[in-house]
């Protein structure tokens, strides 16, 4: 069964965020790969309304990164953002080990991220 978990809120563009979540996922020894991109999904679109912006420029992002588990399953985090912040849902449950691990590493990004620790991270886990 698959069903989206709410993992945190960073208050930053969604590009740095998950520049910064793959640095750290490679470095833990997870295998990441870019599965979506939003902003390069449309760029092939000539025309196109956001249900945020209208027709002013958008600044939206959705992209998809699967993990690599440990036991080499793969897992999704999925990063949404709009307007300088990036919501991360991870969209398989996990054994809460696992869970765990990877909400570290979330919160080791959101302080890279944003060192003046404004706007604290939530999380559900």
């Amino acid at each position: 069964m698959s069903y989206n978990t709410f993992l945190s809120s960073i208050p930053s563009d969604c590009e740095i965020v998950c520049t910064q979540l793959i640095r750290y996922l490679e470095r833990a020894g997870y295998r990441v790969m870019r599965s979506f991109d939003l902003q390069r999904a449309r760029a092939v679109q000539t025309v196109g309304i956001c249900p945020h912006h209208g027709n002013t420029e958008c600044n939206c992002q959705m992209i998809v990164l699967l993990v690599y588990l440990q036991n080499g399953e793969p897992c999704t985090i999925t990063a949404i953002g709009r307007d300088g912040v990036t919501n991360l849902e991870l969209a398989e449950d996990l054994p809460a080990d696992e869970k765990i691990f990877l909400f570290k590493i979330i919160k080791d990004v959101f302080a890279q991220v944003n060192p003046s620790g404004k706007n604290e991270v939530s999380a559900s886990i």
